[in-house]
């Protein structure tokens, strides 16, 4: 049986794009309190498929897949840069296509613009004008209004019109920053995209026996099962150690462990990697915020897609602290070097600590897959600042294996400034064998 906040989270997915959602109207069509309602409008939010923009209310969305998440809507753009919607709400869900700085003449500009452009252009009457007949949204900076005629063209075509107090360098920093971090986020590997859904995956009911453990252990051959209850609620997890030697008419929820640990569609594989190996898990079961049992995830799921997911692979978008430290890494005969750049350095112009941790954790990961292309997860360091390095010194770290077996290694890092001892580290890894 559905419950309340299920029934109000599929209806909200039924209704149309674009239409405009309330806790009162919600609460009012399906006979719930506006509590509730409210409730699950937030998740629906947080899910993706509805979205919250000033002066306009909640609107239906279209759920952005992974792979198109550095793609923005047009709601998402008026909450980035701070504008308001003045017209075109019809289209305020659609997907932006490319982008567009109104900065030249208008016969000029009309080449660089296409159907699902958004223009970025300052108080420019006949540019703006232009670009509605070719279909594009506008984005006026400067805190310019469009006149009432320029606003009943946007409002006709359903083409956004925002407006914003920011100029138009400070709107494009700000689309930018925002579209690299997608692309950071969309990069990472996380359950959703591992996980084994629940319809491929057998549970237990609550209200089950050891005897159903057995006779469902001999259908499909595994020793672990999640524990629902009637409404599909994780409730613990039954594994062949618990109903070893129990009578076989023992209720399952006399013998599950009731104390799971679990994970969510969001986390990294690499965090769940971590607490497997670490307990000696084989599965984690994988829930929504309401406790709700989506699937599972297995050690062999996850050990695999740590292994497959290329670290080193070149990202020309990435901008984090360890891509910028990764491509600049050269190997030679005597061990890795690297210069050291201005994004290194601490409040006192010398080389931080935490870039000297960035590349003595790249370091080991270098040395182990090139010993045994095995991948490894720091779970401790100790280390030994001897000196500061200046701006602009190469640097040079080597490493040295001093044990490594299936499941852990101990590594001794020295970081050299040409001849002189920079740093000195004590590192211990998970390791993932490579069969």
């Amino acid at each position: 049986m559905k419950t309340k906040h299920q029934k109000i989270l599929e209806y909200i997915k039924s209704l149309p794009i674009g239409n405009k959602i309330s806790v009162r109207q919600v609460a009012k069509d399906l006979k719930v309190s506006e509590g509730t309602a409210y409730r699950a409008i937030k998740e629906s939010e947080n899910r993706g498929f509805v979205s919250s923009i000033e002066r306009v209310g909640t609107v239906r969305i279209q759920k952005k897949e992974r792979d198109n998440v550095e793609k923005l809507s047009y709601s998402e753009i008026v909450n980035i840069v701070g504008g308001q919607l003045i017209a075109g709400r019809g289209g305020i869900h659609e997907i932006v296509q490319d982008f567009a700085i109104g900065a030249m003449d208008t016969e000029q500009v009309s080449q660089h613009i296409r159907k699902g452009t958004l223009l970025i252009v300052g108080n420019r009457p006949d540019v703006i004008s232009m670009a509605l007949e070719k279909n594009c949204a506008i984005l006026v900076a400067g805190g310019y209004v469009p006149s009432d005629d320029i606003k009943k063209v946007a409002d006709s075509k359903n083409l956004p019109l925002i407006i914003t107090p920011h100029d138009s360098f400070s709107v494009a920093h700000l689309i930018n920053r925002v579209t690299n971090d997608q692309i950071i986020k969309r990069d990472i590997v996380t359950v959703d995209s591992i996980y084994l859904p629940k319809d491929h995956i057998y549970t237990i009911g609550i209200n089950a026996t050891v005897e159903d453990w057995y006779d469902l252990q001999l259908k499909v051959g595994h020793t672990r099962f999640p524990v629902v209850n009637e409404y599909g609620k994780l409730v613990g997890i039954v594994t062949a150690r618990d109903v070893f030697l129990q009578d076989r008419s023992t209720s399952i929820k006399d013998v599950m462990e009731r104390r799971v640990t679990t994970t969510e569609l969001n986390d990294p594989v690499s965090s769940v990697a971590n607490t497997m190996l670490l307990e000696g898990f084989e599965l984690m079961p994988v829930i929504d915020s309401k406790n709700t049992l989506l699937g599972v995830v297995t050690r062999k799921i996850v050990i695999n897609s740590m292994l497959t997911n290329n670290r080193y692979q070149e990202n020309q978008h990435s901008d984090t602290f360890d891509e910028i430290i990764r491509k600049g890494i050269v190997s030679r005969a005597d061990g890795l070097q690297i210069k050291v750049i201005p994004q290194m350095l601490d409040q006192f112009g010398t080389f931080s600590r935490s870039a000297l941790l960035s590349i003595i954790d790249e370091s080991v990961h270098i040395t182990s897959y090139n010993y045994n292309r095995s991948e490894v997860l720091m779970q401790s360091v100790n280390v030994y600042f001897i000196r500061t390095v200046p701006l602009d010194r190469i640097i040079t770290t080597k490493t040295m294996i001093m044990d490594i077996g299936r499941k852990s290694a101990k590594f001794d890092v020295e970081v050299y400034d040409k001849n002189d001892l920079v740093a000195k580290a004590l590192v211990t890894c998970q390791v993932f064998q490579r069969n």
